[in-house]
């Protein structure tokens, strides 16, 4: 007998987290809580920064994968998760270690893909304007942050030469 007589996909009853994540696997009022927070940043129009830890095998990537999708398909919009697999942290690490691992699980094609997609988004407004200052000024108004606004400019500007510099400025480094 083969799993396919039964009506399985595959021969095993285990949740592989890209393949199920229309199904969360979770408790209840996790997923309640954490739909609240996607919902409450929606609203509100800021970024979502959550943590979800765990022991190995407790649904962590899963979990990961259910609210990319979730995000995706329920309101339309485009995020970028985060698997940070183990972040080196311990107990007298800083908040710039945990950033730096955080920073490092970020392949630099995705970061230079989203650069690239901020710069294109608001092509028309930039064009309008030849100076340097007020250039940054555009972008500044969309991404919150001048140095953030600089990085983006001098990378599509000077593209692919600068990029170790926008990979020592997300790392921390000037």
């Amino acid at each position: 007998m083969d799993h396919k007589d039964y009506g399985l996909s595959r021969p095993s009853f285990q949740l592989d987290p890209e393949l199920d994540c229309m199904i969360f696997a979770g408790r209840g009022d996790v997923k309640s809580k954490l739909e609240g927070r996607i919902r409450r940043g929606l609203a509100t129009n800021t970024s979502v920064h959550t943590f979800i830890y765990g022991d190995y095998g407790s649904g962590k990537t899963h979990t990961l994968h259910y609210f990319h999708k979730y995000v995706s398909d329920q309101h339309g919009v485009e995020v970028l998760p985060i698997f940070v697999p183990q972040p080196q942290v311990d107990a007298r690490s800083t908040p710039s270690d945990l950033f730096r691992s955080i920073v490092t699980a970020i392949s630099p094609v995705e970061i230079f893909e989203l650069l690239s997609k901020i710069w294109d988004a608001h092509q028309d407004e930039l064009q309008q304007h030849t100076e340097l200052y007020k250039r940054i000024s555009v972008l500044q108004k969309y991404v919150q942050n001048r140095d953030l606004s600089y990085i983006i400019y001098k990378y599509i500007i000077s593209r692919p030469a600068e990029d170790y510099s926008v990979i020592k400025w997300l790392s921390g480094e000037r």
